[in-house]
């Protein structure tokens, strides 16, 4: 008697290769997601860093530093760049509400762009963004 069809051990087999394929492309495709805007936040804060700095020397100041009042945060950029409550570290966040994840800032004092979380404590920077 010859029976067609996958044995219940070969379909668990195939199952799992699948579920292991399945999770190494989500890891591989959230890392390389985050990675992107990482990029994109260092970007966008060196834009911000470079006009302010621009404004800083086309008023006369030309001191190579930015006071928290020469940056204006653009309106479409508002949505992920904040300036925090410190006047000194314009943030980018991604995510909203209790999703919401600090992941490059620029330290105006300094000029900076760094990645991760503005170490201060109380520098949080998330919100809709409001430009001085």
């Amino acid at each position: 008697m010859k029976t067609k069809g996958f044995t219940l051990v070969e379909l668990l087999v195939v199952i799992a290769i699948l579920a292991i394929l399945a999770t190494v492309s989500v890891v591989g495709y959230t890392t390389y997601i985050n990675n992107a805007n990482v990029a994109a936040a260092k970007q966008e804060l060196g834009q911000i860093r470079d006009a302010a700095l621009a404004f800083d020397i086309t008023s006369g100041n030309k001191d190579g530093k930015i006071d928290s009042t020469e940056v204006v945060i653009p309106e479409d950029m508002k949505d992920t760049c904040a300036l925090s409550s410190d006047g000194l570290v314009v943030t980018y966040t991604t995510g909203t509400g209790t999703n919401a994840k600090v992941i490059a800032y620029l330290t105006l004092s300094d000029g900076k762009v760094s990645e991760g979380t503005y170490p201060a404590s109380g520098s949080t920077g998330t919100g809709t963004g409001s430009g001085q």
